[in-house]
């Protein structure tokens, strides 16, 4: 098996083209390729050399089915999601990867800030970078240099 980087270097362009094309949707396309990359990163161990573009497709193609199959169409879950949580699914979504990278960097975590991003649901590093700034108005690595007993909160700068 090819390691990760390599194989969402080699894979990643492919795979975004193909779930824009099933869902004709770029934030969608962009949410399937995410979870795609993070659903072979926990099955690495299964997926053969030889085989792993098809096996990337195949879980696209699932996930985008998956979602398809809940029988919500898309304005109606927006319209549910800002009448009981009062944000869209987007910025659920958002707030939900977040709190996954938060989590991984309290713990200690120790890996590339791109493998963290991915792991996390990020289509890559520089959306994590830009939604952990958005978000806590720091970096990652200062909040990981910086933090403290409690895990979303750092000492004042």
């Amino acid at each position: 098996m090819l390691d990760f980087h390599t194989l969402y270097e080699r894979y990643a362009s492919q795979v975004r083209l193909f779930a824009l094309f099933l869902s004709g949707d770029t934030a969608l396309a962009d949410d399937i390729t995410s979870d795609t990359f993070v659903r072979a990163w926990v099955a690495r161990d299964r997926i053969e050399h030889v085989t792993v573009k098809g096996y990337l497709f195949t879980i696209e193609r699932n996930l985008y089915h998956d979602l398809r199959s809940i029988g919500v169409s898309e304005r109606r879950l927006s319209l549910v999601f800002r009448e009981q949580l009062r944000m869209s699914p987007l910025m659920w979504l958002r707030i939900r990867r977040l709190q996954a990278a938060v989590r991984a960097l309290y713990n200690g975590v120790e890996v590339p800030w791109a493998e963290l991003a991915l792991r996390c649901g990020y289509y890559d590093q520089s959306h994590f970078a830009n939604d952990f700034g958005a978000f806590s108005g720091i970096n990652p690595t200062t909040y990981s240099v910086h933090r403290g007993p409690w895990q979303n909160h750092i000492p004042v700068l």
